[in-house]
């Protein structure tokens, strides 16, 4: 059941400059700006007409499926007074934000700021080392990433995240997402994917030197 909020939905970018890319070719990773959209969820001062998320999901043959799927939230409408719990919202491999409108939209109606970034993982059917190292090693930097530069943008009172209390971060995640949560979350991350991320993932797995650079500040709670 829905909660008593009306719901709106706005999308931003977030950009984290300077990371190794596990996707880039040649012997070593290149250094690139990770560009990651997002959505937020969160609730609004009145309701308005419901958006229609256009997306796209991979399919088995490597080619996109777009998608289109009805929602509740109104496009920027003005956000609610008050400060709501802020909450990450981390999909899985080859899904998108858009497709886990349903719950997005259902916890910002009950009094909550959701931000779902996009991974753009490649496509699955691709077989490459590098392809199945850009999930993995992406997914926990990426979130600690959102959820830092979402509680920032929440402090600095930035759009629709200026109702959103920095204070109080959960993080939800799903499949590669759940995994991603987790090790957030502080489940250390064995030092054998450091080989299996081209050594991205070494100094943040158990014993390594950047290990709390993974870390959230006032994390409260995680759903896997």
């Amino acid at each position: 059941r829905l909660g008593d909020h009306p719901v709106g939905v706005a999308r931003q970018t977030f950009v984290q400059r300077a990371q190794l890319d596990p996707l880039s070719p040649g012997a070593q990773p290149a250094t690139v700006d990770r560009t990651l959209p997002v959505l937020i969820w969160y609730p609004a001062a009145r309701g308005g007409r419901g958006i229609v998320y256009h997306a796209a999901m991979t399919g088995e043959d490597g080619r996109d499926v777009p998608f289109d799927l009805p929602g509740i939230a109104a496009a920027d409408a003005a956000p609610a007074a008050g400060h709501f719990p802020l909450v990450i919202l981390a999909h899985g491999y080859g899904n998108a934000p858009e497709a886990l409108a349903w719950l997005g939209e259902n916890l910002a109606s009950k009094g909550y700021v959701v931000v779902a970034p996009a991974f753009r993982d490649p496509a699955i059917s691709i077989r490459t080392a590098a392809a199945r190292a850009g999930p993995i090693t992406r997914r926990p930097l990426d979130i600690a990433f959102v959820a830092q530069e979402a509680q920032r943008r929440a402090r600095a009172g930035t759009g629709p995240l200026s109702v959103a209390d920095a204070a109080r971060t959960a993080l939800i995640g799903y499949s590669m997402g759940g995994y991603g949560v987790l090790t957030v979350a502080g489940a250390p991350l064995n030092p054998a994917l450091g080989p299996a991320t081209r050594g991205i993932l070494t100094p943040y797995a158990a014993g390594g030197s950047r290990i709390g650079a993974l870390a959230v500040p006032d994390l409260k709670a995680v759903v896997s």
